[in-house]
């Protein structure tokens, strides 16, 4: 979660263009005093807002992490984001605001086909709740038919939370709009980093390419709706609204203010600040409004704006926690620069009036510019958003790819949880091993017909309504192969055709707003008849039985490669296109870090050479039936020390090119005590 600080450089700007001249009909041109007073109105209670909200003391930091125009992106490392809340708006200005609509309303029932005055009252009605006023306004829209009007109603249904129509009306609204207009708000401008930006604007397919986009930033697959590309749109509507109004800073608005709001959206809060009195000052007015907002970097990493299904699993993360304020007055100024070393610890040129102790972290850290995500946006259903451990491994079956992911929150969040989870039901899938040979050869047949529709391994279920979820999305097509189940954790299959996707395992707890999500890219390629190949490993539990198949060995997937120190583990594969009574030697290897595994995640044929120490080398008897050869073991690493690690199976057949595959896999010290 993110809060950022903006400090304004310059003060003096022209002013911005009304939204009132951009939209006024012919019709009220003999209305500009009542426009004029409507625009005191609101300008008036602008600078009440701020005349209201009590100041505090500023925070002595003048660093500025990422200049935009006028303003500077703060992330102060000092604040707990997580504890952080909003400061509460005394109770007068909530009188003030319905006093406000009141003499809008009052101007704009004079002068209905006013487009500005529209936009104002839908917004302050939004800020207090008044969905369906807000809405029915907007419909209205004074009696005509305009795109805003309709732009006006996407907004509110997205201040709502109702994303699926929302969605319907940002459409419709882009379908009214001028051409030139409509691609400007598609346009994902500010948004991208240089180099996917660079991507966008020699695409010839564009409206494709934003499609792929929103759909990489969709928060949560599991909520219906994509509330951040709706969120987008409703930026662009609040431009437009704040274009030609008095905003909290008091300033003209302009192409900075204009890309804070695309990148960041609307302050979550306000508040005011001033500066401590020093020699000489003392009459100088220094207070100031301070914006806050909050939000995560859900848009995806410019590696996946091109060919998404070569993101890498751990590449794409959701942005550092920080905040983001907007401060009016003042240059920004290191004060690692602009004074002595411990002046700018101890805020004094005595160090001795403190208590001698000086945190040099502190002032390095707030010497540092630290770069932070590039926009934000808070999922209102899940304010609390983080990474999902998990296991995904592709396996083949027939022209077909199937994909097992097994996820369970990180050690820490699955104690705010909460419920224990309990066992859903069970399938017996040991039933498997009394089927006759004729019936194993059908099912094991890698190029048998594709199951009509995917099935999945029942996860557990909590006492609470926690839903999951197992996505697909053809990143070329865009459909979307899904299967859904409840708990916190657990294991899914889904069967989907060979290509290249996008694949998100996800968690979300709708009661505590507590979600967990993993995604990244994969693919696979028909399997070359007559060539043998080999599926990703999958690590399971150690101790008990070994799994004679894939869906015996399901139930037992580690959602994380995580092995405790000294624990035994065990291993499983797949291979496809071995001949009758075809042997095979196979050689397992650990050595230690990791060797780039993301760059080969599409490729079943690897040249991942294992180093030393090799842990286990045997002959593997060939199959006794055409078909898929399904293989486990046990290994024990307790002579490993804790780190990260790469486990690689080669297997080697006669005649044949040798293949190999590897897994990265962490071992973690035991806890204390155990």
């Amino acid at each position: 979660m993110i809060r950022l600080t903006l400090l304004l450089l310059l003060l003096q700007v022209p002013p911005a263009q009304a939204l009132s001249g951009q939209f006024a009909a012919t019709s009220v041109s003999d209305s500009l005093e009542l426009v004029a007073e409507a625009k005191d109105i609101q300008a008036r209670y602008e600078r009440y807002r701020e005349q209201r909200t009590p100041p505090d003391l500023a925070d002595v930091t003048r660093r500025c992490d990422e200049i935009v125009g006028r303003y500077c992106f703060r992330f102060p490392d000092h604040i707990d984001v997580d504890d952080w809340r909003a400061p509460e708006q005394p109770v007068e200005l909530e009188l003030a605001r319905t006093r406000v609509l009141e003499d809008l309303a009052s101007i704009g029932g004079k002068i209905p086909r006013d487009l500005w005055i529209l936009g104002q009252r839908v917004y302050y009605l939004s800020d207090l709740g008044a969905w369906t006023n807000a809405a029915n306004l907007a419909r209205r829209c004074g009696g005509r038919t305009h795109w805003w009007c309709t732009a006006l109603v996407g907004y509110v249904h997205h201040r709502r939370g109702l994303w699926t129509a929302a969605e319907e009306s940002f459409t419709e609204a882009l379908e009214q709009m001028p051409p030139d207009t409509a691609a400007a708000w598609r346009a994902p401008e500010h948004l991208l980093e240089d180099s996917a930006w660079e991507i966008y604007e020699e695409a010839a397919d564009k409206e494709g390419l934003e499609e792929r986009l929103w759909t990489l930033s969709d928060p949560l697959y599991l909520v219906e709706g994509n509330d951040r590309k709706t969120e987008q749109y409703a930026r662009q509507v609040l431009i437009r609204m704040r274009a030609g109004a008095v905003n909290g800073t008091g300033l003209d608005w302009e192409d900075d203010l204009e890309e804070i709001t695309l990148r960041w959206g609307a302050p979550e809060a306000w508040s005011r600040e001033r500066d401590a009195p020093s020699m000489g000052d003392t009459l100088v007015d220094s207070r100031r409004m301070v914006s806050h907002r909050r939000g995560q970097d859900f848009l995806p990493p410019a590696e996946a704006f091109e060919n998404p299904s070569q993101m890498a699993a751990g590449e794409w993360t959701l942005g550092a926690r920080a905040r983001m304020e907007l401060r009016e007055g003042g240059t920004p100024v290191d004060p690692l620069m602009s004074a002595g070393l411990l002046e700018a610890l101890t805020g004094s040129r005595n160090p001795a009036a403190g208590d001698g102790i000086i945190d040099l972290a502190g002032i390095i850290s707030d010497g540092i510019v630290r770069p932070g995500p590039r926009t934000g946006y808070t999922a209102p259903y899940a304010t609390d958003l983080d990474i999902l451990e998990t296991q995904v491994a592709r396996f083949r079956r027939g022209d077909s790819l199937l994909v097992v992911g097994a996820f369970a929150p990180g050690p820490e969040e699955k104690k705010a949880l909460g419920a224990a989870p309990r066992a859903g039901e069970l399938i017996d899938l040991r039933a498997a091993r009394e089927e006759s040979r004729a019936d194993r050869q059908r099912r094991s047949n890698p190029f048998s017909a594709v199951l009509e529709a995917p099935v999945a391994f029942s996860p557990e279920v909590a006492d609470e309504n926690i839903q999951s979820g197992l996505f697909l999305i053809d990143s070329e097509s865009g459909e979307q192969y899904q299967i859904r189940g409840e708990g916190p954790k657990g294991a899914f299959q889904l069967l989907v055709p060979n290509g290249h996707y996008i694949v998100g395992l996800e968690t979300f707890s709708p009661h505590t707003k507590k979600a967990w999500r993993d995604r990244h890219g994969l693919w696979q390629d028909p399997i070359v008849p007559g060539l043998a190949a080999i599926s990703d490993l999958l690590i399971l539990e150690g101790g008990g039985e070994l799994p004679t198949s894939l869906d015996e060995a399901l139930p037992t997937a580690l959602p994380a490669v995580r092995i405790e120190a000294g624990d035994a583990f065990k291993v499983a594969w797949e291979l496809y296109g071995l001949r009758v009574g075809e042997s095979a030697r196979v050689q397992i290897g650990v050595n230690r870090g990791r060797v780039g595994l993301g760059r080969q995640l599409g490729e079943f044929l690897g040249f991942v050479e294992p180093n030393e120490p090799v842990v286990m080398t045997y002959e593997d008897t060939g199959p006794d039936v055409l078909g898929t050869v399904f293989r486990a073991v046990e290994l024990d690493l307790s002579d490993l020390e804790p780190g990260d690690y790469t486990l690689t199976v080669e297997i080697e057949l006669a005649g044949r090119e040798p293949m190999t595959v590897a897994r990265p896999l962490s071992i973690v010290p035991r806890p204390a005590g155990l």
